[in-house]
Protein backbone atom coordinates (compact mmCIF):
# COMPACT_ATOMS: atom_id res chain seq x y z
CA UNK A 1 0.00 0.00 0.00
CA UNK A 2 1.54 3.10 -0.54
CA UNK A 3 1.16 6.07 1.34
CA UNK A 4 1.25 9.44 2.26
CA UNK A 5 3.03 10.42 5.99
CA UNK A 6 2.87 13.92 7.37
CA UNK A 7 3.74 15.83 10.50
CA UNK A 8 0.42 17.03 11.35
CA UNK A 9 1.75 19.96 12.86
CA UNK A 10 4.45 21.40 14.69
CA UNK A 11 4.09 20.98 18.45
CA UNK A 12 2.39 17.70 18.08
CA UNK A 13 4.37 14.50 18.45
CA UNK A 14 2.87 12.32 15.76
CA UNK A 15 2.65 11.59 12.60
CA UNK A 16 -0.27 11.24 9.83
CA UNK A 17 -0.82 9.07 6.99
CA UNK A 18 -2.93 8.28 4.89
CA UNK A 19 -3.49 5.98 1.58
CA UNK A 20 -2.43 7.19 -1.78
CA UNK A 21 -5.92 5.89 -3.16
CA UNK A 22 -9.40 6.00 -1.36
CA UNK A 23 -10.22 3.49 0.59
CA UNK A 24 -12.22 1.74 3.33
CA UNK A 25 -11.84 -0.22 6.29
CA UNK A 26 -13.84 -2.66 8.26
CA UNK A 27 -12.20 -1.58 11.61
CA UNK A 28 -14.59 -4.96 13.36
CA UNK A 29 -12.94 -7.52 11.40
CA UNK A 30 -9.83 -5.61 12.18
CA UNK A 31 -9.38 -6.37 15.03
CA UNK A 32 -8.56 -9.95 15.29
CA UNK A 33 -5.92 -9.16 12.90
CA UNK A 34 -4.48 -6.60 14.72
CA UNK A 35 -4.55 -8.98 18.35
CA UNK A 36 -3.15 -11.84 16.30
CA UNK A 37 -0.19 -9.68 15.50
CA UNK A 38 0.64 -8.69 18.97
CA UNK A 39 -1.45 -5.01 19.20
CA UNK A 40 -3.80 -4.60 22.18
CA UNK A 41 -6.64 -3.03 20.75
CA UNK A 42 -9.56 -0.24 21.89
CA UNK A 43 -12.19 -0.19 19.68
CA UNK A 44 -13.75 3.32 20.04
CA UNK A 45 -16.97 3.59 18.41
CA UNK A 46 -15.75 4.84 14.89
CA UNK A 47 -12.02 4.39 14.89
CA UNK A 48 -9.63 1.70 16.50
CA UNK A 49 -6.34 3.01 18.67
CA UNK A 50 -3.62 0.23 18.39
CA UNK A 51 -0.94 -0.45 20.95
CA UNK A 52 2.15 -2.48 20.61
CA UNK A 53 5.59 0.12 20.93
CA UNK A 54 3.43 3.17 20.25
CA UNK A 55 0.00 4.16 19.75
CA UNK A 56 -1.59 4.26 16.45
CA UNK A 57 -5.03 5.62 16.06
CA UNK A 58 -6.59 3.48 12.79
CA UNK A 59 -9.44 5.54 11.35
CA UNK A 60 -12.45 3.61 8.60
CA UNK A 61 -10.84 5.74 5.70
CA UNK A 62 -7.24 4.40 6.37
CA UNK A 63 -5.88 7.18 7.96
CA UNK A 64 -3.52 6.39 10.71
CA UNK A 65 -2.31 8.76 13.32
CA UNK A 66 0.85 7.43 15.00
CA UNK A 67 2.26 8.93 18.39
CA UNK A 68 5.65 9.12 18.21
CA UNK A 69 8.38 12.23 17.38
CA UNK A 70 10.60 10.04 15.50
CA UNK A 71 9.64 10.11 11.84
CA UNK A 72 11.76 6.62 10.86
CA UNK A 73 9.37 4.59 13.54
CA UNK A 74 6.31 6.20 12.12
CA UNK A 75 6.98 5.44 8.63
CA UNK A 76 7.90 1.15 10.32
CA UNK A 77 4.89 1.72 12.58
CA UNK A 78 2.08 2.68 9.35
CA UNK A 79 4.17 -0.17 6.81
CA UNK A 80 3.41 -2.99 9.77
CA UNK A 81 -0.45 -1.63 9.99
CA UNK A 82 -1.16 -1.46 6.44
CA UNK A 83 0.47 -5.06 5.65
CA UNK A 84 -2.48 -6.07 8.24
CA UNK A 85 -4.81 -3.97 6.86
CA UNK A 86 -4.50 -4.93 3.25
CA UNK A 87 -2.64 -8.29 2.91
CA UNK A 88 -3.04 -8.78 -0.34
CA UNK A 89 -1.92 -5.37 -1.59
Amino acid sequence: MTFYLLKPCKGYAGYLSTTKKSTKVDLKSLIGDLESHGYEVLDVKHLLVAKKEMEITIYPNGKLLVKTDDKEEARKAVESIYEIIFPER
